[in-house]
């Protein structure tokens, strides 16, 4: 296959042989992804840690909710913003400045951590600045997979990045409960200090001659603006946009829901809740494996995964055990990782690329910010009615959400012109 806007080219016997890795035939990919691994897992011991140590200072689930809240609340507030930045300057610029921020925080925490100086605000504060580094560092990240690969490959390195983005949530919070165990809470803030090097190196290796970069976009008014037109005149950008906001708030809440679909209907303790999220964790690990494996993705393959998703959530309510239930979450997370790596795919592959930062930072305050909506919505359902009915209505809503996605699709050819090219399939967004 021919090299594409000046990325390396490609043996398509290789491609036909591992479809599910392509990507990684790219230099700059596979330097990207292993520093993504390390310091996605760091991250994920360093949320583990942050949650115990706040335990052992107040006791109290509030105050680690609050905690969550503050560190996601800057991307909420001004991920959008972020995403402007990304546009104006280059991507693994401002990538390399928010690891080292990121980095210089995690110290911070493991500094007063250490020396017993750690209080409440001093935690809320530093993870305001956290998020505030992840508010420009998340469009940056989305938005920059698609200068490292070939228009053909961007679906398959959005899918293999969901995959290490779940493996690492998966191990990180396992690898953080051992080091606490053995060397304690400040350990884990120095560790994930460290894993941001990883990434800065594979930054810094990275050659520029292998990356499909566009000119930044000169500052001017009305920028942020000019993003919410562009995302909603736009159908194959607005239509995916939808399906993730939707089932987002009332259906991707299975952080809250699984602790309480296991105590309520199967008065379960912690092994049982740990089966069930594990089980939900390696379901969408296998998701994003599968959709890699896709040379493209259609509105009629988001459709297809969003349907299966709201069948496994309706059958999953009803499980008569927690086995039962274990592997019907196997099914939903599969299922889920692929529609939203889907969306993602769909909603990318549709954007200029002078505007990917900004519907980047769109698409995860949609995601993120729904969620934070959903989950207090999610709470209430289930203290009105059960967990099995919170669970089998998030199913029933993406059954709903299929059905309009299949509405709008206009069978078509393909589009005159893919400003990023090869994720889209013949489906058009009507």
């Amino acid at each position: 296959m021919k090299s594409v806007g000046g990325v390396e080219g490609h043996d398509s016997t290789q491609s036909r042989g591992l479809p599910t890795f392509r990507s990684f035939r790219n230099r700059n990919y596979r330097l990207y992804a292993a520093g993504q691994i390390v310091s996605n897992t760091g991250k994920w011991m360093q949320v583990v840690a942050e949650v115990w140590l706040v335990l052992e200072l107040t006791g109290s689930g509030t105050a680690v909710g609050v905690v969550t809240g503050l560190r996601h609340a800057p991307l909420l507030l001004f991920g959008i913003w972020g995403g402007v930045l990304v546009d104006r300057f280059d991507k693994r610029v401002i990538l390399l400045w928010t690891q080292v921020g990121m980095a210089l925080t995690a110290v911070a925490l493991g500094v007063v951590t250490g020396a017993g100086m750690a209080t409440f605000g001093v935690i809320c504060a530093l993870a305001v600045l956290s998020g505030c580094f992840s508010a420009i560092d998340t469009p940056a990240r989305r938005s920059f997979i698609v200068e490292m690969v070939p228009p053909d490959d961007v679906s398959n390195a959005i899918s293999l990045n969901s995959a290490i983005m779940t493996s690492a949530k998966v191990v990180g919070p396992a690898v953080g409960g051992l080091v606490i165990a053995a060397a304690g809470v400040a350990a884990c803030f120095f560790l994930n200090a460290v894993s941001y090097l990883f990434l800065l190196a594979a930054l810094a290796l990275m050659r520029g001659e292998g990356l499909r970069g566009h000119p930044p976009t000169a500052r001017r008014a009305g920028q942020i603006r000019e993003g919410f037109r562009y995302a909603w005149s736009t159908p194959r950008v607005r239509g995916p946009l939808l399906v993730v906001a939707v089932l987002s708030t009332i259906a991707w809440n299975f952080n809250a829901l699984l602790p309480l679909l296991g105590t309520q209907a199967f008065s379960t303790g912690p092994e049982g809740i740990g089966l069930l999220m594990a089980s939900f964790a390696g379901g969408a690990l296998i998701g994003a494996l599968i959709t890699a494996t896709k040379i493209s993705v259609s509105v009629t393959y988001l459709v297809i995964a969003t349907a299966l998703f709201g069948v496994a959530t309706v059958v999953t309510s009803a499980a008569p055990g927690i086995a039962l239930a274990a592997l019907g979450l196997v099914m939903i997370g599969a299922t889920g990782l692929a529609l939203f790596a889907t969306a993602n795919s769909l909603v990318q592959g549709a954007t200029r690329m002078d505007m990917q930062g900004r519907i980047m930072g769109l698409y995860s305050v949609v995601f993120a910010g729904s969620t934070a909506i959903g989950g207090p919505i999610v709470g209430l359902l289930v203290d009105a009615t059960s967990a099995r009915l919170a669970l089998a209505l998030g199913g029933i809503v993406a059954l709903l959400v299929a059905i309009w996605a299949q509405l709008r699709i206009s069978e078509t050819s393909k589009p005159k012109s893919r400003p990023i090219g090869g994720t889209v399939g013949t489906d058009v967004w009507g």
